[in-house]
């Protein structure tokens, strides 16, 4: 197998792509990547790109916006605990900018609680459905 390009990509950029080839039967790696990426992905992949492509004025490299737009750091702190790594000239006041941008896709995230909970109640059915058939 020949590498022909690395990117670094978001998690709903990353379940894209798996639900893209899901057409065709996925292997029990992807599968497992597939599912736990549904679960913890918490923008759709357009919502990522937009969200990534507001941060860039604010010069953040390939990995920050990624690891930015994958975790969704609701206070200053917490964003410059993630740019702290790759060490970002990011001042003060673009902390702030960058954290409101990120609350104006709270709205547009998904309730990852909610997502389990339905989950969950389709297992259940599912369990009590095929109960139902053996009997």
């Amino acid at each position: 197998m020949e590498i022909i390009e690395k990117k670094s990509l978001t998690l709903a950029e990353s379940f894209e792509l798996l639900n893209d080839r899901k057409k065709e039967p996925l292997s029990f790696e992807q599968q497992y990547a597939y599912d736990y990426l549904d679960d913890v992905s918490r923008l759709s992949e357009k919502d990522a790109e937009s969200l990534s492509e507001k941060l860039k004025p604010f010069g953040l490299n390939d990995i920050q916006l990624v690891k930015v737009v994958d975790l969704m750091p609701k206070k200053e702190d917490e964003l410059k605990m993630i740019l702290s790594s790759a060490g970002s000239g990011v001042s003060a006041e673009q902390l702030k900018e960058i954290v409101k941008i990120i609350k104006s896709f709270k709205e547009k995230e998904k309730s990852v609680d909610k997502i389990k909970k339905v989950k969950e109640e389709s297992k259940k059915t599912e369990k009590e459905e095929k109960e139902s058939a053996e009997n």
